[in-house]
């Protein structure tokens, strides 16, 4: 249970939205189950394959390795190839997995200045030729927009967005775009109601991810997280995907690892809480 909101922007770049999970305990401590729905899967020299995952986590703990291998066979104009690199792992993966998965996967080279996004779908086709999943890679919708996860079905999700986007005008950065996109996503949940992350299966806690020039950079935040019993933690996003991404507790000091989907031990439901927070984002380049 998830949510992705990726926006096609003029240049060829892209504003990602992701939730990411994390949990208190008693007093505002943080637990230990945090999740980053992302994982990098690397390259060829000078490039970067990475999937924000929705779905299954077991499937993408079988297809990590699997893309991971393949990654550094993919040049980025054809990444998409039907039976290349990526497609072939892909259906590697659904063939063992018996659960339906989505997922954004982009492809990029800075030197070249070289962008691919596609869509990941996972699914029992209507009238298999042999029993199983089977997985495919979609162009990017003609539209712009994509949103995946249980939590795209929350009323009025594109609506909201785009009225966000079109206030900032022509000249917005990417990342202000990113920005935009993440406050309205979070308008309109509370607009849903107050137990509308729930509901939806969606955490409340969201990371950014931006392309433009042919490089992704992952963004992260600071914050308040008020619980509904007024228990209160300052939070801190930090850290490199490679090296891995931290979470801090301010108040605390207590330090912990968000764990990329693909290295979770089991497949476990998102646990996400009611909150009002007052945040501020700070960037982190890869």
């Amino acid at each position: 249970m998830t949510l992705i909101v990726a926006k096609k922007l003029p240049g060829n770049r892209y504003a990602f939205v992701a939730d990411f999970r994390i949990s208190y305990g008693r007093g505002g401590v943080l637990q230990s189950d945090e999740a980053l729905k992302f994982f990098d899967a690397g390259g060829r020299p000078g490039a970067k394959v990475g999937f924000f995952a929705a779905g299954a986590v077991a499937f993408w703990q079988v297809a990590a390795p699997l893309l991971k291998k393949a990654a550094y066979r993919v040049s980025v104009p054809e990444a998409r190839k039907n039976g290349g690199p990526l497609h072939r792992a892909l259906n590697q993966a659904a063939g063992s997995v018996g659960s339906e998965a989505r997922g954004v996967v982009f492809a990029v080279q800075k030197d070249r200045n070289q962008t691919r996004v596609m869509v990941v779908r996972v699914f029992q086709p209507p009238n298999p030729v042999a029993p199983g999943m089977v997985a495919e890679l979609e162009r990017f919708p003609q539209d712009g927009f994509c949103a995946i996860g249980s939590g795209a079905s929350v009323p009025n999700l594109r609506d909201s967005v785009d009225t966000r986007i079109d206030a900032l005008g022509d000249d917005a950065s990417t990342y202000q775009v990113a920005v935009a996109m993440r406050d309205a996503i979070r308008d309109t949940f509370e607009a849903a109601g107050t137990d509308a992350y729930r509901r939806y299966g969606v955490s409340p806690d969201m990371s950014i991810g931006l392309i433009e020039g042919g490089h992704f950079r992952l963004a992260g935040e600071t914050g308040f997280h008020l619980s509904s019993s007024g228990e209160v933690s300052h939070y801190e996003l930090s850290g490199e995907l490679d090296s891995g991404v931290e979470l801090k507790d301010k108040i605390t000091g207590e330090t912990h690892t968000l764990t990329p989907i693909d290295k979770l031990p089991s497949s476990p439901a998102d646990k996400p809480l009611d909150v009002q927070r007052k945040a501020d984002d700070k960037s982190r380049e890869e």
